[in-house]
């Protein structure tokens, strides 16, 4: 489910390193949790609403849009 967010040359085992480091990192703030019986699957906490407000996801949402679909060069 990464792959459309790996960048073009990148070391796709380094990339994964890093989503799993920043995925354990999230469980330990206890923004992420995961489902039980399900390796690949999280809850996202209700916390994170306290953390992150609208503004701030909806720039999210379109910096993994543009990650997603990167410009034709």
């Amino acid at each position: 489910m990464l792959k459309p967010y790996l960048p073009e040359g990148n070391n796709e085992e380094r990339f994964r390193r890093e989503v799993d480091g920043l995925v354990k990192q999230t469980m330990e703030l206890r923004f992420l949790k995961r489902l039980s019986g399900q390796d690949e699957n999280y809850e996202v906490r209700p916390i994170l609403k306290a953390k992150v407000d609208a503004d701030t996801l909806e720039l999210l949402k379109q910096k993994l849009a543009a990650y997603a679909n990167p410009p034709a060069d």
